[in-house]
């Protein structure tokens, strides 16, 4: 029955017995279906949610990530750095380089892509932070070492350093030898006469380089050799050089080896420009060609005995 807010014009309805049942069970039908559309609406909105905070976790572990290779990289070129140092204080004496350690750089460590997408179950799985966070590690351990052994190494051959930079072992300047050490005719006197030293050709005004570290001991004119500087490396060793048309160096300075101290000329007895240079040893002059380009090993076995 059905009752009008007035309370007229009454409608009474009959619902037929047969008729019952049936909406019942067609009304709960319906509120199954709206609670099942309540359900995965809900449900559906707590997994975006989750979703959402997965993805921010997996960018800044990808961000931390990031910095972590940056700082990888910088450790590895440290490392490296180190080992080419040793290098060339190696080559430098004549020695064989040290072995560059196999690399761990970037290229070796898996990128973020190579792991699986963030799931509930990714504690079992290795992150590119663990990763490399270990080879930071290991990296860190290897500068040390190589640290170690750099400064082991130059306290090993300190002495060694010393000597050779002062023994006589580079060309004092580039070009050619046109006369070598020993007896000939002089070109200009006649006389045949020992020649003490190297002749180098090179164009006037080249730079002449010091061929070992020492001090200078004279620098001006002298008789045959024009302008020339004498310098006293020590261990008995002086070399000089000849035909100067400019001397830059005064008598007393310190002078490290392959420092430039004048420059060619042709002053003196020369029949053209070019560098005398001249080897002595206690007083007397020796064969310069054996120094030109000498190793450490070189002059151990054959200078410092």
């Amino acid at each position: 029955m059905v009752v009008p807010p007035n309370g007229k014009g009454t409608m009474a309805f009959r619902i037929p017995a047969h008729l019952i049942k049936p909406g019942i069970a067609i009304g709960l039908c319906i509120l199954t279906v709206l609670l099942g559309v309540i359900y995965l609406t809900m449900n559906k909105t707590f997994s975006l949610g989750e979703y959402t905070t997965l993805q921010y976790k997996s960018d800044t572990q990808d961000k931390k990530f990031n910095t972590m290779k940056s700082d990888m990289d910088d450790l590895q070129i440290e490392l490296e750095t180190l080992i080419r140092q040793e290098s060339e204080v190696r080559q430098s004496l004549g020695m064989p380089p040290a072995k560059l350690p196999k690399s761990i750089s970037k290229k070796q460590t898996p990128s973020a892509s190579f792991f699986a997408p963030i799931t509930d179950n990714t504690s079992l799985i290795p992150t590119p932070t663990d990763i490399t966070t270990q080879k930071i590690a290991l990296l860190r351990e290897k500068i040390a070492s190589a640290k170690a052994s750099l400064e082991r190494f130059r306290h090993s051959i300190q002495p060694v350093t010393s000597r050779y930079a002062a023994t006589p072992s580079i060309w004092p300047v580039r070009g050619v030898i046109d006369s070598e050490y020993g007896y000939r005719y002089h070109p200009i006197t006649g006389r045949y006469q020992l020649h003490k030293g190297v002749d180098i050709a090179a164009y006037i005004g080249a730079e002449a380089h010091s061929g070992a570290q020492g001090t200078v001991r004279f620098t001006g004119w002298k008789a045959g050799y024009g302008l020339c500087v004498v310098i006293d490396h020590g261990y008995g060793y002086k070399t000089l050089y000849g035909h100067l048309s400019k001397i830059n160096v005064h008598q007393g300075d310190f002078i490290k080896k392959g420092q430039s101290i004048a420059l060619v000329g042709s002053t003196g007895l020369s029949t053209g420009p070019h560098l005398h240079y001249e080897v002595q040893r206690w007083g007397q002059a020796v064969e310069p060609r054996p120094f030109l380009g000498a190793t450490v090993l070189t002059a151990k076995n054959q200078f410092w005995q």
